[in-house]
């Protein structure tokens, strides 16, 4: 006869092992519905399971390589099943040939600008350009008329690019209703890093010290800067409009970060500028040639300075508006590109392969050569020769005065001045206004 402990123990085994047979059966039929879905860029395998005609992620198994804080696996909430056709979001019938380009300060915008050109000079668009050097304005927001290279009163402009402090009202006095508005940011401490090394801050006598950034945050107010050259103090948000008297304000910084997005229909993320590009490119509805490009401006000066938790803290204390708007807007890039679904990786894949190719061109052609890079899902075949080399290679004044030269000869037979359709000074009021896009501007 059995005891009564081992009858307990049968029972209970009894129990479990239907418990046991349905879980491995159910994760069986979840194997069976599911995509196990592998992010190359953070490594991370995620296995999702159909809920309600939405896929929700049940776990992730991640490997120990340390992807940063805001990558797509943890901002993004969704995959889409395997058997769920993959077509990409729409979000233009044609391509955008309207553009302003916020330029700001060592954020990997002359590599953008370098785009905007080679796209302007092929479609034979009008730019706005300045008048002097390679800037609008630096010192605050106004923006006029008298700074402009001007041209007929029969041609409009159609991109702006270079330096300029944004003004909502005077740009869009210039400039179609259907403007695409974008601009580029970049994670603040290495935009301040680059732009202290960039800029001759750290060569500075007074920070020749064994911690050059700590003694720079905690000595701050001795270091003075002439109106419009502090690019060491949220410059980013300096650039977009934020007057510098209302850096810590949270309020001012919440109303000045909902009037960007009121206006502007794509923030880029220098730290995933292949990302970012392919992400403009279907904003745009532009050809994968138009994208390709060189990192411009990158600083080639080795960095022997090792940074601490102290200068990071420090750092962001003073820096309010920098920060917020950089969170904002990652947050934002992250469900963009989430919402693009798995189509945007293997577009990113062939884009990058794309790049390594015209890179080893580029660097090692011969003046009868020509890379021919084959259609694929995402591009038509196309050719890259050595002229597109070089373009793709000139560096920002280069590229600025061949435009100016080659926007004066094409106007020489025209001598209509441009109307003035603004006033001697503009200010940037923040009217509320709504704007009207030939491009869907997505909720966010």
């Amino acid at each position: 006869m059995l005891s009564k402990r081992t009858l307990r123990t049968q029972s209970k085994v009894a129990i479990f092992i239907p418990i046991i047979l349905v879980t491995f059966l159910g994760f069986t039929y979840l194997l069976l519905r599911c995509d196990i879905h592998h992010d190359k860029i953070s490594n991370t395998f995620t296995l999702c399971s159909f809920n309600s005609g939405h896929i929700r992620t049940i776990f992730r198994m991640n490997s120990s390589e340390n992807h940063q804080q805001y990558s797509l696996q943890n901002s993004a909430k969704s995959v889409r099943l395997k058997t769920e056709p993959d077509k990409p979001v729409v979000h233009c019938r044609e391509s955008v040939k309207h553009l302003v380009f916020l330029k700001v300060h060592k954020t990997g915008s002359s590599t953008i600008l370098n785009i905007v050109y080679r796209f302007g000079l092929q479609n034979k668009l009008t730019f706005a350009l300045p008048k002097n050097a390679n800037y609008f304005n630096h010192v605050s927001n106004e923006f006029n008329s008298s700074q402009i290279v001007p041209v007929p009163s029969s041609y409009q402009f159609d991109i702006l690019c270079n330096h300029a402090i944004y003004n909502r009202s005077a740009m869009r006095m210039l400039f179609p209703n259907d403007t695409f508005y974008f601009s580029i940011l970049r994670q603040p401490f290495k935009q301040f890093v680059s732009a202290s090394r960039y800029y001759g801050l750290i060569q500075n006598k007074q920070l020749q010290v064994e911690k050059p950034y700590q003694t720079f945050f905690l000595n701050r107010k001795n270091f003075t800067f002439l109106p419009g050259y502090d690019f060491f103090d949220n410059r980013m948000s300096f650039d977009l409009g934020l007057e510098s008297k209302y850096f810590h304000d949270v309020d001012k910084i919440r109303e000045f970060i909902k009037t960007l997005d009121n206006d502007f229909n794509l923030m880029l993320i220098s730290d995933y500028f292949d990302e970012s590009l392919v992400l403009l490119r279907r904003y745009l509805c532009w050809t994968m040639k138009d994208i390709v490009s060189f990192r411009m401006n990158v600083n080639s000066r080795q960095n022997n300075y090792t940074f601490s938790v102290d200068d990071f803290s420090l750092h962001r204390k003073q820096t309010t508006a920098d920060y917020t708007l950089y969170g904002h807007y990652l947050k934002i890039f992250w469900q963009r590109i989430s919402r693009e679904g798995p189509s945007f990786y293997s577009e990113l894949t062939i884009f990058q392969n794309i790049q390594e190719l015209i890179l080893d061109f580029c660097l090692h052609f011969r003046s009868t050569d020509t890379l021919k890079i084959p259609a694929s899902q995402w591009n038509n075949a196309f050719q890259i020769t050595q002229t597109d080399c070089s373009f793709m290679l000139k560096t920002e004044l280069k590229f600025l005065h061949y435009i100016r030269e080659k926007q004066k000869q094409s106007f020489q037979n025209i001598q209509t001045p441009t109307k003035n359709k603004m006033n001697t000074t503009t200010h940037n009021k923040h009217e509320a206004n709504p704007k009207s896009f030939h491009v869907q501007k997505e909720n966010k």
